[in-house]
């Protein structure tokens, strides 16, 4: 009983010690109302420490105004951010009695919480995006190189869908990367015309798709620069320019052309349940 009072003091001490104002260097990171009331949320950015995807960061709580959900004016803890899967956790937690860490400790909690995820327009969505490196939604990707483009006459093709002979939609398994939430693929599609009996490859896509979120963005985008295709009106309209640039994160169920939307809804499915 005795060794675990001192343990539990000892601990008291070493957290007001670490949380002391006179070492810390507050940034205000949020400023706004929460529940009719003040709120200001500030951050020690000179004491953040990172490993791997995770940051864990010192905060401090302030309630000029009061606050309903604690008798405390003040509240300072220490976050952790996963910023890979968006989600948190608080570590451990100081309740003062004054504003701006001052006044009396009137409790401490060293129990780690469960780990909670990142709600988006919220004050914690603020400050995930603060210890992440203002990361956002729309910029996380997979971290590995682009896979490169396969041939177009390359063997590793295999074909997944056809429409009634006429267009063709092949995927390349061998260039698929994954991991705990991303994806990606080399898709292809091709057509034959009613003129000619030659296959003919349209397109090459590198889809990447967020499996937590089920959002698709176009990675990379190659059209056939054949000189002479197939005297076909349906292939010239659908011929343009290759775009190797990034599209912005969609839905995966998007408002497309039936036949393009069910693919890319097929596809996000056998990619991300792999």
């Amino acid at each position: 009983m005795i060794i675990h009072l001192i343990t539990k003091l000892s601990f008291t001490l070493l957290l007001v010690l670490m949380t002391n104002n006179a070492v810390a260097e507050w940034k205000l990171a949020f400023n706004g109302m929460f529940r009719n009331k003040k709120i200001q949320v500030y951050l020690d950015y000179d004491r953040i420490r990172k490993s791997g995807d995770t940051v864990k960061i010192w905060e401090l709580v302030d309630f000029p105004e009061g606050s309903e959900l604690v008798n405390n004016l003040s509240v300072k803890s220490l976050t952790e951010f996963d910023c890979l899967d968006e989600r948190h956790r608080s570590l451990y937690k100081v309740f003062y009695t004054g504003n701006m860490g001052e006044g009396r400790v009137d409790f401490s909690v060293d129990t780690p919480s469960n780990w909670a995820p990142i709600i988006p327009e919220t004050v914690t969505e603020s400050l995930w995006k603060e210890a992440c490196g203002k990361q956002d939604f729309e910029t996380q990707t997979l971290s590995m190189p682009l896979p490169a483009a396969p041939d177009w006459e390359s063997s590793g093709w295999m074909e997944v869908y056809r429409d009634n002979s006429f267009i063709r939609f092949h995927i390349y398994p061998s260039s698929i990367q994954k991991n705990n939430r991303f994806g990606r693929v080399w898709t292809l599609f091709s057509c034959k015309t009613d003129t000619s009996s030659r296959l003919y490859h349209i397109r090459r896509i590198l889809y990447e798709f967020d499996c937590d979120n089920k959002r698709v963005k176009v990675v990379d985008e190659k059209f056939n620069d054949d000189p002479n295709p197939p005297n076909d009106g349906g292939i010239r309209h659908i011929r343009m320019a290759s775009r190797p640039t990034i599209e912005e994160w969609k839905g995966q169920s998007i408002e497309e052309p039936k036949l393009w939307g069910t693919l890319k809804n097929d596809l996000f499915y056998n990619i991300c349940n792999r």
